[in-house]
Parts: C-alpha cells; sequence; structure tokens
C-alpha cells in the first residue's frame, strides 16, 4: 500500500538502483500519468486517471557503470521487454550521466475511456454535502417507489443518472455519498457502480460531451478521421475539454448503431434534469460531425437527430422491399371495429335503460 502511494503522488521521481529500476511518470495539471514501480523484477502499478490521447511510463535500466551479475540479468529482461512490445509502443532514448533511459508512449488505441483517480479537491471531497434539488427530488421518490422497500439499490443506476445529469455531467464524492444515504447502503457500493459503468463521468466535461464510436464497424467506416476532424476543430485531444468548457471530446464503445456506422453520440448537460438530452448523429463524415458541434456551439440543435443522409437504417442504396401496398392478408380496420364496439355499447346501454324503464313501470 505504501508503494502504492508513493507512486500516485502530484510529483514522482524517476530513479535507478543496483536492485532495479524504479519508475514513476510525473504527474501535471493537464495530464495524469500511468505510474509503476518496479523492484527485482516485480511490478505494483497505481490507480491512474487519463485526460490527454496518450498514458506515458518510463522504465529506467541499471548504471552501466556496475556490471554485476543482476545488472545484466535485469538489461536483458528490459530489452526482451522492448522487443515484444515494439509493435505496441513508440520507443525514444536519451542518455543522461551514463545511465540508459527508454521512454515508452502507449498508443492511444490502448484505452478506449479515460482512466480516472479520484484525488480530493476543494470542490470535491467526502466534506462537502449535496442534495438533489427540489424539483428532482420529485423524480427521486417516484424512481425509488418502482422497488420493494428491501430492493432499495435497484434504484442505485437510475439515481445516478439524474444526479449526473443535475450535476453538470460528472459525479463527485458528495453525490455518491448522497445516494448511498437515500438507499441505506455503505458509499463504496455506490464508487463500485460508478466507476464501473462509462456512462458515469468521475472528472468534470463539458456542457457538450462528445462521444465518438471507437468499435469496429465504425472504425472501419472512418471513426477515426471524424475524431481526428473534431480534435482538430475543437483544439482538444481525446478526454480533454475546451477552454470554455463547453465541449469535451471522448469516445465510447459500440452503441448499437452498426448499420449507420460511423456516428457519435452527444450528452446536452446545458439544461439540467429537465432539458437534458442524449443524441445519436449517424452516418457521418468529418464535415458534418464538425458542423454539429458548430451548431450545437451557436446553442441550436442540429437539424436532424440520428442518420445525417438516409431515413432510420434503410439500405444506402434505398429500399428494396415493401416499396409497394401489400397484398395480404391485411390486418382489420381497428378504426372500423372501434365504431362497431361503440355503436353495440351504446345499443346495449340503450336496451338496458328502456328495460329498466318497463320495471319501474310495473
Amino acid at each position: 500500500i505504501m508503494l502504492i502511494r508513493q507512486a500516485i503522488k502530484k510529483t514522482a521521481t524517476t530513479t535507478g538502483s543496483n536492485n532495479g529500476g524504479i519508475a514513476a511518470a510525473a504527474l501535471t495539471a493537464q495530464t495524469k500519468y500511468f505510474s509503476s514501480s518496479t523492484s527485482s523484477g516485480r511490478a505494483i502499478f497505481s490507480a491512474s486517471y487519463m485526460t490527454s490521447s496518450d498514458l506515458f511510463f518510463t522504465t529506467t535500466t541499471i548504471s552501466k557503470k556496475n556490471n554485476g551479475m543482476n545488472n545484466n540479468n535485469n538489461n536483458k529482461r528490459n530489452n526482451n521487454s522492448n522487443t515484444n512490445t515494439k509493435n505496441i509502443f513508440k520507443q525514444q532514448t536519451s542518455k543522461t550521466n551514463n545511465n540508459q533511459t527508454f521512454s515508452h508512449v502507449i498508443n492511444e488505441r490502448l484505452y478506449s475511456v479515460g482512466l480516472m483517480v479520484h484525488r480530493d479537491s476543494a470542490e470535491n471531497n467526502s466534506s462537502l454535502k449535496w442534495e438533489f434539488s427540489k424539483e428532482n427530488e420529485t423524480k427521486v421518490q417516484t424512481i425509488l417507489k418502482r422497488y420493494p422497500p428491501n430492493y432499495k439499490r435497484s434504484a442505485m443506476i437510475p439515481l445516478l443518472d439524474v444526479a449526473q445529469q443535475q450535476n453538470a455531467g460528472y459525479l463527485t464524492v458528495p453525490v455518491m455519498n448522497h445516494i448511498a444515504e437515500l438507499l441505506e447502503v455503505a458509499p463504496i457500493r455506490v464508487y463500485e457502480v460508478a466507476t464501473f459503468y462509462s456512462m458515469f463521468n468521475r472528472s468534470k466535461v463539458g456542457s457538450y460531451h462528445v462521444m465518438v464510436c471507437g468499435t469496429t464497424p465504425c472504425m472501419l467506416r472512418g471513426s477515426r478521421d471524424i475524431e481526428k476532424a473534431l480534435s482538430e476543430h475543437l483544439g482538444v485531444k481525446k478526454f480533454e475539454t475546451t477552454r470554455d468548457g463547453k465541449f469535451t471530446l471522448g469516445e465510447m464503445e459500440c452503441m448499437g448503431c452498426c448499420v449507420n456506422a460511423p456516428m457519435i453520440a452527444v450528452a446536452d448537460y446545458t439544461g439540467g434534469v429537465e432539458k437534458y438530452t442524449y443524441n445519436y448523429y449517424e452516418d457521418l463524415t468529418p464535415e458534418s460531425a464538425v458542423s454539429i458541434v458548430q451548431t450545437l456551439a451557436q446553442g441550436k440543435m442540429p437539424e436532424k437527430v440520428g442518420s445525417q443522409i438516409r431515413n432510420k437504417a434503410e439500405p444506402i442504396t434505398g429500399t428494396t422491399t415493401l416499396n409497394t401496398e401489400p397484398t395480404g392478408p391485411n390486418c382489420r380496420d381497428l378504426a372500423k371495429l372501434k365504431k362497431e364496439l361503440e355503436a353495440a355499447a351504446a345499443e346495449a346501454a340503450k336496451a338496458a335503460a328502456a328495460e329498466a324503464a318497463a320495471g319501474a313501470k310495473k
């Protein structure tokens, strides 16, 4: 535990020793790094949080001055590791004080969602209190009534969803603690759910959270070009937020629109819970994706949600079936049937009234 705590300190140092390399990447304001601590061939990895498209870690080999057996073994191990991972890591080398240092840049494609770790801040720590607004409290009680009292915790995901919408698109520790109180569970039970599902954001996002689908069908249809175009237009990398706080560029795994690939999803937190929207925009090109973002930046809604070039999910060449009236068997005319039933009911009521009047005369 102490090694992990040391590895995730805000300032980490990289040093070499006769027993093995100890490596940790420095944490900066804009980019959190993937940290590791190695000793005698064993590694301990800290929790990590990625706000940039690349994660970095550095492994430092033993000083070349020492020709001991341990150093030779460690160098062989490092060399083998570098060879085995050459297709994953871009390798850069530098020499400092006769030490050979290898800096590996992990390809951004290894990570499809931002990796997150909590660090207390003035606006996000367990000493703060948070509650649902009066308007949303009604919605919360409606959700809770769906479940028996002894199964209250079943409301956890719906409540986290409402809380995220109210809290500008992300879940802080006070938010999760409040939901734990409502559901009468330990806070860790809420943390487990909030950190498991990528739909929940644990770090602050922009008013518009733009998520590019990165799964195979969308990738084959050009999602990487869309991501690049949005990144260049917004001036941010994946998982970063624009300076004005309007847009966060993210990535999401398959969202079920493979037939209309490529696509993006946009979560709109500008209007709180009441005006919250989560819309799909499909059949995109880099140009149409940028156009959608430009429209949102103006505070407007894009003209069309869903496919931008066709109706729903019809073939790209147009419909090929059901282009004429079906030959039958046809469904019943429900409107006609309704009139017949209403007429029969009226006739029955009339007969009953006449019978009751006749009985009264007798």
